[in-house]
């Protein structure tokens, strides 16, 4: 049996035949093949073995010229079936992104089944040119997916739809059970010291709210059902009936405040009412106050374990925390500036200590459940709420002066009361 977590092979027989074609297989020379395999002749003459693993994706392929390599086929997933079809005047396709590898230069197409490394870029260039590749390299970088049938990105849906960066991330956040080094794998453990739930370097906490009453607030409540049915995006406040400072807290308790903290391992895990996988909670949120009775205008951090709110920037006078204000405005679609603008900002290191290749994929998850949770809660509470589908991270962290690589915006919230000619429909009446 052969086995590479997390797909394993039975073979046909065993005898000193195959021992020593897999022995070979497995050495650093490898065994050389036929360049007919791409034409459906076989790898090897008298035995099917290497085409099979080559067929089920076992098996990288290099192709070499005047004995160096030129580049690497190395197997995600099973290939497409040999021969290929024939293509006319191919081109790199639209969604190839080229990173750099430890040994190289990786030339990853997403939807294809294969990556293709290179040793370094004067080969890269070479083959990506038609006057300067093979018949042979050509026909492998078709059958790997970096080449294409021009007129089939031009002309099918499937395709032009998918920017490259968001088809690559798609592909590499969606790798559980291709790869190692991916999911929950703790890799930071033995290199660098777990970052705690809070960040050490915080601003203290000038104003403190009080925590709101659960029992009364349950027997109050809306139900479930009915918060779900009335839930809808509220773009304009009413300024002359503002948020107050009291209701902002309560809002606040009952979406993002720390109910509990313990240690495991040396890691710190919360509990917050909105789920987080691995109990991580990197997401720490910000707001941008504009017009809430009792409390001053600029920007604030949220302390989840003091439930209350520690200075970032006093006033609206900063450029860019000005630039942040105008930004929500024009992000929501309405000319109203927003009473409240909650920043969600996860601490990437929080998360990315732990997860491999999927850890922004997970805190893209975290935001959304933390927006619903804002959604339904300021539904409950006869608020305005409403999600923006986009920011600027680079006015954020100019207004808060973190690091970008360690703290930045990834979503944003408009909360305030409902203005009285608010009209936008989102639902049957």
């Amino acid at each position: 049996m052969l086995v590479r977590w997390p797909h394993h092979r039975t073979l046909d027989r065993w005898d000193a035949t195959t021992e020593d074609l897999l022995t070979r297989l497995g050495s650093p020379e490898g065994v050389e093949v036929d360049p007919g395999l791409l034409d459906g002749g076989p790898a090897l003459p008298g035995t099917h073995l290497p085409d099979e693993l080559l067929d089920d994706g076992w098996l990288t392929l290099t192709v070499v010229s005047g004995f160096e390599p030129v580049f690497t086929v190395l197997p995600r997933r099973q290939p497409p079936q040999r021969p290929l079809p024939p293509v006319s005047e191919p081109r790199l396709s639209r969604h190839a992104v080229l990173v750099p590898a430890d040994s190289g230069w990786h030339l990853e197409a997403p939807h294809s089944w294969c990556d293709l490394l290179f040793p370094n870029l004067e080969q890269l260039h070479r083959c990506l040119e038609t006057s300067g590749r093979t018949s042979l390299e050509e026909q492998v970088l078709l059958w790997g997916g970096a080449l294409v049938e021009p007129r089939e990105e031009q002309e099918r849906l499937s395709h032009r739809q998918w920017s490259a960066h968001e088809l690559w991330f798609h592909e590499r956040s969606r790798r559980y059970g291709r790869e190692r080094g991916f999911g929950g794998t703790f890799w930071a453990r033995d290199i660098f010291p777990p970052p705690p739930l809070q960040p050490a370097e915080a601003p203290a906490v000038t104003v403190r709210f009080a925590a709101a009453d659960l029992e009364a607030l349950g027997a109050r409540s809306l139900s479930l059902h009915r918060a779900l049915e009335d839930r809808r995006s509220i773009r304009r406040h009413d300024d002359d009936a503002p948020l107050d400072r009291d209701r902002l807290g309560e809002f606040l308790y009952r979406t993002a405040r720390l109910r509990l903290v313990q240690e495991v391992e040396g890691v710190d895990y919360g509990s917050k009412p909105y789920p987080s996988g691995g109990s991580v909670y990197e997401t720490e949120i910000y707001l941008l106050v504009r017009h809430v009775r009792d409390l001053a205008p600029g920007l604030w951090r949220y302390d989840p374990t003091e439930h209350g709110l520690a200075p970032v920037r006093e006033g609206l006078e900063h450029p860019d925390v000005a630039a942040l204000l105008r930004e929500a405005a024009h992000s929501s679609t309405v000319d109203a500036l927003p009473q409240v603008t909650l920043l969600m900002a996860p601490r990437f290191g929080r998360i990315l200590w732990k997860y491999e290749q999927m850890g922004y994929a997970v805190m893209l998850k975290h935001i959304g459940v933390l927006m619903q949770t804002m959604y339904l809660v300021a539904t409950d509470m006869g608020l305005a709420a409403c999600a923006i589908g986009s920011g600027d991270s680079d006015l954020f962290s100019r207004a808060t002066g973190l690091d970008p690589l360690e703290c930045t915006s990834v979503g944003e919230f408009l909360l305030g009361t409902p203005h009285p000619d608010e009209r936008f429909q989102e639902r049957p009446a």
